[in-house]
Order: structure tokens, then C-alpha cells, then sequence
């Protein structure tokens, strides 16, 4: 597994993908981490791309009006890949602003760049991912927020990543996880704890994950989690619209 924070810029503009390399560069250089820069010149190579990408896509820079697939068509096809985390547009087009939202939508850079605006999405995204729960999975660590769920069997339980993986078997009940992991996680049914962060839809019996995972949703949990749920998702936009800072 990758321990590298994951910068995508997708711009046909090499102009423009110079600068915000550079500044990717110099904001990770001053906080002395690993990180990687992937540079694709259109939507199409970007799209072309994931089918051979392993790691995961921490934050993707994403020009709008680009030769072949625009950047909106991109948005959709990035936000349905559970590899890619989160996505910022790059443009002069503050007028398609409303048609650009999605669910790993963060939020607008408007053209020309500054440091400063891509600065501050670098910040709000590294903050999450530095600041993450890692726990054991297997040989390896992984962030809390790659996991998707948690299953209980008695007293012992078992890990599920948002990208299928699923560890052994563990001797950690599940009350123990719910002190260990951040707010993200709600209980969902006495057997299941459900990271926030990959729910699509509740139901009174069931709830969706992103990645098409369904889960039970037991009586007793139902008013809780979507009270928990809206109170995430109403912390979300007010993250993604600066409110608070």
C-alpha cells in the first residue's frame, strides 16, 4: 500500500500545470513528506489511466473545458472510482459552479492560480490525511478513512477497506473500534460500524455504501444514524465553503 499522499492535475493547459506542480511541490517540501505528482494533459488519459492505477488518488486537480471528455463528464467517472478521494476544479468557468458539485467535490480554484488558493485545499485535505487513525490491517497500516466498514462476530472483528479488501478475523470487539476511530464512524446495527464518509443512501433497514455494499440498518440504530448522518454531511459543506476558518 501506498504511503504517499497522491496529487493529481489534469489541465490541458501546461501552463497551468506547471504552477500548481510547483506549488503542490513546495507546500509538501516545506512540511518535509512524501508525496507524488501525476500530470495528465486530458480527461481521457486521466480516465485512461485508472484502470491501471493500484494506490490510492488523495486529491485531484481537475480542469473543466479540456479537448475530448470535459471536466464535469471526469468529475462523474472520478467520483463513482472508490481509488480517488477527493476532487478541487481549476477554472475560469465559475458559471458551470453548480453543475461541478458531486460527492468528492471539494470545491473551486478560479483562474489565473494563486498559491494561495491551492494552498488552502492542499491544507484542508493533508490536514484529514495526516491527522487520520492508522490501524493494523494485515502486514501493513492503513488510514481510517480508507476503512469502509466493520463487522463484528462476538467479540472479534473484521475490517473492510473501501476497496473491497477485507482483513481476518481480529480479537477487538467492536466497542473497542468505536473508541479508537475518529466521529466518521456511526453504528449502523449491532454487528456493523459504517465509516460516514462512503454512505450513498439510508433506508429504515439498510443502508448503501458508494462502492455498492449494502448493510443492514437495525431498528434501534436507525434515529441515531441519520441524525449523525446530517449533522456530517451539514459539517462537510461548511468545510467545503471555509465557514469557520
Amino acid at each position: 500500500m501506498n504511503n504517499r499522499f497522491t496529487v493529481v492535475v489534469c489541465d490541458d493547459n501546461k501552463e497551468s500545470r506547471d504552477e500548481i506542480k510547483k506549488y503542490v511541490s513546495n507546500f509538501f517540501s516545506s512540511k518535509k513528506a512524501e508525496y507524488e505528482i501525476k500530470e495528465y494533459t486530458s480527461g481521457d488519459e486521466l480516465i485512461g489511466s485508472l484502470k491501471e492505477e493500484k494506490n490510492q488518488i488523495n486529491l485531484v486537480f481537475l480542469d473543466i473545458e479540456m479537448p475530448g471528455i470535459n471536466g464535469l463528464e471526469v468529475k462523474n467517472i472520478l467520483c463513482d472510482d472508490e481509488k480517488v478521494e477527493r476532487i478541487v476544479f481549476v477554472s475560469n468557468h465559475i458559471n458551470v459552479m453548480q453543475d461541478a458539485f458531486g460527492m468528492k467535490v471539494m470545491g473551486f480554484v478560479v483562474k489565473p492560480i494563486t498559491v494561495d488558493s491551492i494552498n488552502k485545499w492542499l491544507t484542508h485535505v493533508y490536514n484529514v490525511y495526516s491527522q487520520a487513525v492508522r490501524v493494523d490491517f494485515g502486514n501493513n497500516r492503513v488510514r481510517a478513512t480508507e476503512i469502509s466498514y466493520i463487522q463484528a462476530d462476538g467479540n472479534y472483528t473484521k475490517i473492510a477497506l473501501n476497496d473491497g479488501t477485507v482483513s481476518d478475523l481480529m480479537h477487538v470487539s467492536i466497542i473497542n473500534w468505536i473508541d479508537e476511530l475518529g466521529d466518521s464512524f456511526v453504528r449502523c446495527h449491532k454487528s456493523f460500524l459504517v465509516n460516514m464518509d462512503y454512505i450513498l443512501k439510508i433506508k429504515y433497514k439498510e443502508l448503501v455504501l458508494t462502492n455498492g455494499v449494502v448493510l443492514p440498518v437495525g431498528r434501534k440504530y436507525y434515529n441515531e444514524l441519520k441524525d449523525d448522518y446530517s449533522k456530517y454531511l451539514v459539517n462537510n459543506i461548511k468545510g467545503r465553503l471555509g465557514w469557520g476558518e
